[in-house]
């Protein structure tokens, strides 16, 4: 289950802070770590080297960290979303380090992601599109995106 919160305060009009989906995540995580386990148990414990040209046990160790601690961080990625009377600001932590900021004036049209009729299933992620006046297409994925369109659309009166 991700932990997810929408507030609303004086300063901004909406904020989110988003845990991306980590289903799939943690099954290749899990898979990685049960085969390097069987690998390292196989050639640590049982003494019976892994392929035709076997490694030494800490080269073994350290190719199963390299794989292992990449997709372990991604456990940690957060998308913030917050809407304030200056604008969009939107940024993914811990890796993306850079804010982006979407000024009221350079925001061309906005809508809620309308559902797919050829999908029966409900759409996994909701969000909110934006239009830039550049035609750039933006997709901000949210928990509550008639609160963020609500937002938008607050901030865009008052512009």
């Amino acid at each position: 289950m991700t932990k997810e919160r929408s507030t609303v305060s004086k300063e901004s009009l909406f904020h989110e802070i988003k845990a991306i989906d980590r289903g799939w995540i943690l099954f290749i995580l899990i898979v990685e770590i049960f085969f390097f386990a069987g690998i390292l148990f196989r050639q640590m414990i049982m003494g019976i080297p892994f392929g035709p040209l076997p490694i030494t046990n800490t080269g073994l160790i350290i190719i199963a960290l390299l794989f292992i601690i990449p997709l372990s961080s991604l456990l940690l990625l957060r998308l913030y979303i917050q809407v304030s009377w200056s604008g969009i600001y939107y940024y993914m932590k811990p890796f993306g380090g850079k804010k982006h900021h979407i000024k009221t004036d350079t925001i061309k049209k906005y809508y809620i992601r309308p559902p797919d009729p050829s999908k029966k299933k409900p759409q996994k992620v909701k969000g909110v599109y934006i239009i830039l006046n550049t035609g750039k297409l933006i997709f901000l994925p949210s928990r509550n995106p008639s609160l963020l369109i609500n937002a938008i659309h607050l901030m865009m009166k008052e512009k």
